[in-house]
């Protein structure tokens, strides 16, 4: 079978190949893997009758929460540009960001963001009010088509978007997942922001799961909270970055049952 939207299919596949189960838990609340599908595909629609089409790049700063994922892939099911950037940008590289970009709109919860540009803004209400859309089919897209656009400063100069395809994502996901796979880690805390490629690619994996998992999403990382989310939530794995190890050697570990990690 050629896919007809390499990433859309992906989810969609995930979706038949798994049964019902609890695939996201923050901050006490739970979705299971259907009801993410679900509201996914409504976001879809309701973007798409707002006007955004294939290839549109769309800006997306919100800090780690479930509304962040059901934007990503709902950009991908219509064949739109996912554009993150990290909530700690100030207004002024936010701007070259959306003017470098070429964005057509802006996702936001910030409101100093929202004051500071003339694009539209779609802010949680208005992420509800799509989702009241009826789903439609995924637009076609060639695996080759840009999938992601994200900005890095490098070590000099102004920020610059690095492009990822849409085959790109599908293929270095399934790498990364199957390392995970390997290590028989189905329960995964994600303190890293998505908006960086390293946790936009640790969430992407998960679409290739061969059985149910849950990921237990942080807003933002805290070594205490994170603590309490993998006792609570027997977790067996993380995507971490060396300071966030740091901070967690400076807590009382020995205070916490992390039995369950691997």
């Amino acid at each position: 079978m050629v896919s007809t939207n390499p990433l859309a299919d992906l989810a969609e596949a995930a979706v038949r190949r798994l049964p019902v189960h609890d695939a996201m838990a923050f901050e006490g609340s739970v979705l299971t893997n259907v009801e993410l599908a679900d509201r996914t595909a409504r976001l879809a629609a309701g973007l798409q009758a707002w006007g955004v089409r294939p290839g549109d790049r769309v800006a997306v700063v919100l800090p780690n929460r479930p509304e962040l994922l059901q934007v990503y892939g709902a950009l991908w099911r219509i064949g739109a540009v996912a554009t993150p950037a990290l909530p700690a940008l100030t207004p002024a590289e936010l701007q070259h960001v959306l003017s470098d970009s070429g964005a057509v709109a802006l996702v936001t919860s910030e409101a100093r963001f929202a004051e500071a540009t003339r694009l539209p803004v779609f802010d949680l209400a208005a992420l509800r009010e799509f989702e009241t859309a009826e789903p439609g089919d995924a637009v076609p897209r060639s695996p080759t088509d840009l999938a992601a656009l994200l900005y890095t400063g490098g070590t000099t100069g102004r920020a610059k978007g690095v492009m990822l395809s849409q085959a790109g994502l599908v293929h270095i996901t399934a790498a990364r997942e199957s390392i995970v796979a390997t290590a028989g880690a189905r329960v995964s805390v994600v303190p890293l922001p998505l908006s960086h490629v390293y946790g936009l690619v640790t969430t992407v994996s998960r679409m290739h799961m061969k059985e149910p998992g849950l990921l237990v999403l942080q807003r933002r990382f805290d070594p205490v909270g994170w603590l309490q989310l993998v006792a609570e939530h027997r977790a067996e794995a993380s995507s971490m970055v060396p300071s966030m190890l740091q901070a967690l050697l400076r807590q009382p570990l020995e205070d916490h049952d992390l039995s369950s990690l691997t």
